[in-house]
């Protein structure tokens, strides 16, 4: 018990200074949250012990007047307000709180000028600010705040893009001459006492608040945060870098998507002029408006803006603000305990097979005691414990032990390990460690001091061949194994092989006018489209040749005179464009055989997320169930598709600036600037089409390849319904030769070139 009452006056003496500044038993500050900060929350607040303040938001000061005197029906202890320093009756906002000796005045919103901060001043009350830098904090106690709030990205609403953190480290040392309260994240007291260790004051909490009893918060509001986890409190996102979104953090819902929707609708009107830069500035700003009342007030948890900080996971249950308090208190006071223990006692329970001693009190040294070993030696064996047992406590070998208490110094390697060895045995045997050390090093001056003698092995006499001859000989085995080689092999040319090139042994692979299979796999409506040609057969010897009437035409390109070669007939057993015209008639890559064409790339499914890559990117993507799908670097050409039943997908990219969406035939524009980092985004198949990422360029159908002879003129072949089947005239085809080595292309080659060749302009 004495041990928790030490923890609670060692919390008393941590945040003293704030709960000076307070005026409160303990020094937690209610944040001012609007619509919900108002009379029965920091009325609570302050009467269990802490320091409530009101939001005054946009509250005009006739409705501020309302609320304090309410406030000040329900309380005798003292609060603060909160007022925003854009707000436009922010003078009279000021001698509205003084008029009525609020005793706290908070200055938040932006950086308030001096006179403000005066007439707070004057009218005698304490004027706080917030700091989001150690530059303003300094500036704002040099103006005259008497208190400074720091408060991290973690929190709820309004956020700065630093973590508390970071700030704490940044600002506590360095500012000593006012209280500083710490804020964001905050849902524990062990949280709590930790920056009160690093000099903080302080600190301020909401969001856990906002979940209270006493809260006049929509029960749909309350249960929304006991379901939430940190993670589902995301900051709203900024789609494009000319309309500033003011970053605000809230649970993710439909609304939060809608706003990415609007963002991009409006964008993308603006870019087409329909409405002016600031129209769609102010669209943009006005999508929130009300949002915070419809959630707060009216439940809509759905479409309203449902602020909270990360520490909502936190969140379990709705206690009232006493019982929430009590635990912060209890929570600290632990903690503190569980330190001091971990300071001021050994850790006994390090190893089960030793109970600690029942008096843990320091054992001193007499003068009269025997030597240094016998004293650790005494010792162990009154608590009983085993030689081997401490050894394999301590991490050190029992024969280093068993040498302390036997005093045999030669066994130590020297005075630095035999001092460091009897520190430990001697704290862990509750000993004056520093008397037994002081007392070892008088006893034994000079004797460990001295310096190992070293003992040098006499080098071997040479026994055997002598190594220069071993070597000479090992020369010319080498020479005779090389003389050999070169007299039996055979040293004729080898013969030139040439490994083919990707578009010999795939038909159509690299064609100009035909999308690869790999990127088409990935692009809706894309499939590669084989130039169209009619099959050949070989007609007999003896049947002429019959010209079908000009209809339904196939262009076929016809050579020069000095490449045309005899082509068999060629019957025409159905109209054109029939599953009997022959897929290779327009290889580019030889002449027209009769193997079968390559089967289509199958289509994506329908409903299917594909991403699409334009250049390197790093990149996770996760399932619905949070389940990592992928997470690594993807080369420009690379793509990657997600099944629908996976959605909605979150998704982290390196560089969003070359990652574009697609799903069902719509393609999204990048996802953001090159090089720009965008984490957790939320992507489904309705969003890609809904616009919510913008939305790309069409890609462009491949042209179809020219004739190489301008003036080739195609003949046509057609097949009449009512007519029998007519044997085409022999076309002459043209041979390509094969491509050169030196000009291959690989696969990946072919598909960042039809990347670069499809991919919309930025």
């Amino acid at each position: 018990m004495s041990a928790m009452t030490d923890a609670r006056e060692t919390l008393n003496r941590l945040w003293k200074p704030g709960c000076d500044f307070l005026g409160s038993e303990v020094a937690i500050l209610g944040g001012a949250m609007s619509w919900v900060s108002e009379r029965n929350l920091v009325s609570a607040i302050s009467n269990a012990g802490g320091f409530g303040v009101i939001a005054c938001g946009a509250m005009t000061p006739e409705r501020l007047e309302e609320e304090i005197v309410a406030t000040q029906a329900l309380t005798k202890r003292p609060f603060g307000v909160n007022l925003i320093t854009m707000h436009p009756e922010l003078d009279r906002l000021v001698d509205v709180c003084l008029a009525h000796n609020v005793s706290h005045v908070v200055l938040a919103g932006g950086v308030p000028t001096s006179a403000t901060i005066k007439r707070v001043r004057d009218g005698g009350a304490r004027a706080i600010g917030f700091a989001p830098a150690l530059a303003l904090g300094k500036r704002l106690v040099k103006l005259g705040i008497e208190a400074l709030i720091i408060e991290g990205s973690e929190a709820g609403g309004h956020v700065g893009p630093v973590s508390l953190t970071v700030l704490a480290q940044e600002i506590l040392p360095h500012i000593k001459d006012v209280p500083v309260f710490v804020a964001g994240g905050l849902g524990r007291g062990d949280a709590i006492v930790s920056y009160l260790e690093q000099g903080a004051s302080g600190a301020q909490l909401g969001t856990i608040f906002a979940a209270s009893q006493e809260s006049i918060a929509h029960e749909n509001f309350k249960k929304a945060f006991l379901r939430a986890n940190a993670r589902d409190a995301v900051t709203s996102v900024q789609l494009d870098e000319q309309f500033p979104v003011i970053p605000v953090r809230g649970l993710a819902n439909a609304g939060s998507r809608g706003f990415l929707k609007h963002q991009a609708e409006t964008i993308q009107k603006f870019q087409n002029g329909a409405v002016s830069k600031e129209d769609a500035q102010l669209s943009i700003e006005h999508f929130w408006a009300g949002a915070l009342r419809r959630a707060v007030m009216d439940g809509d948890v759905d479409n309203g803006s449902v602020m909270a900080g990360q520490s909502v996971g936190m969140v379990k249950e709705i206690r009232p603000v006493s019982e929430i308090i009590a635990t912060l208190v209890e929570q600290a006071v632990e903690a503190i305990a569980k330190r001091e223990d971990r300071v001021h006692a050994p850790a006994w329970s390090g190893y089960s097979a030793m109970s600690p001693p029942s008096d843990i009190r320091t054992m001193p040294l007499r003068s009269d005691q025997p030597s240094v070993g016998t004293i650790l030696r005494t010792r162990r064996e009154e608590l009983g414990w085993q030689i081997e047992d401490v050894a394999q406590w301590l991490r050190i070998r029992s024969r280093l032990l068993v040498a302390l208490e036997a005093d045999d110094l030669s066994s130590l390697a020297g005075v630095a390990y035999a001092v460091g060895f009897l520190r430990t045995y001697a704290h862990a045997m509750q000993l004056d460690a520093d008397g037994l050390v002081a007392r070892f090093r008088q006893e034994y001056r000079g004797v460990v001091n001295r310096k190992t003698d070293l003992v040098f092995p006499q080098p071997e006499g040479e026994r055997g061949l002598p190594v220069g001859l071993l070597v000479g000989a090992g020369l010319v085995v080498v020479v005779a194994a090389y003389a050999g080689w070169y007299r039996f092999a055979s040293h004729e040319s080898p013969a030139d092989r040439r490994v083919p090139a990707v578009a010999e042994l795939m038909s159509g692979a690299a064609t100009p006018a035909t999308t690869s299979p790999q990127v088409a796999s990935v692009m809706p409506g894309r499939a590669p489209t084989p130039e169209p040609h009619v099959s050949q057969s070989v007609a007999p010897a003896m049947t002429p040749s019959v010209e079908a009437p000009p209809a339904k035409a196939l262009p076929l390109a016809v050579p020069p005179a000095s490449q045309v070669q005899p082509a068999p007939a060629v019957t025409a057993g159905a109209e054109a464009g029939s599953e009997d015209v022959d897929q290779n008639a327009g290889d580019q890559f030889g002449p027209a055989t009769n193997t079968p064409a390559e089967t289509p790339a199958p289509a994506v499914p329908v409903g299917s997320v594909v991403v699409r890559l334009l250049a390197p990117v790093w990149m996770q993507v996760k399932d619905k169930d949070g389940h990592v799908l992928v997470s690594r670097v993807l080369k420009a050409g690379e793509s990657w598709q997600g099944d629908a039943a996976g959605a909605p997908f979150r998704m982290s990219f390196g560089n969003a600036g070359g990652v574009v969406l697609s799903t069902d035939g719509t393609t999204s524009a990048p996802l953001g600037r090159q090089g720009e980092v965008r984490r957790n985004v939320e992507v489904t198949a309705e969003a890609i089409k809904s616009g919510a990422f913008g939305n790309g360029v069409a890609l462009p159908a491949q042209p179809a390849s020219e004739p190489s002879n301008p003036s080739a003129v195609p003949e046509a072949v057609d097949a009449s319904q009512d007519s029998p089947a007519p044997v085409v005239k022999p076309v002459p085809h043209r041979a390509k030769a094969p491509a050169k080595p030196s000009a291959e292309l690989s696969a990946d080659d072919l598909n960042a070139r039809q990347l670069d060749q499809s991919s919309p302009s930025h």
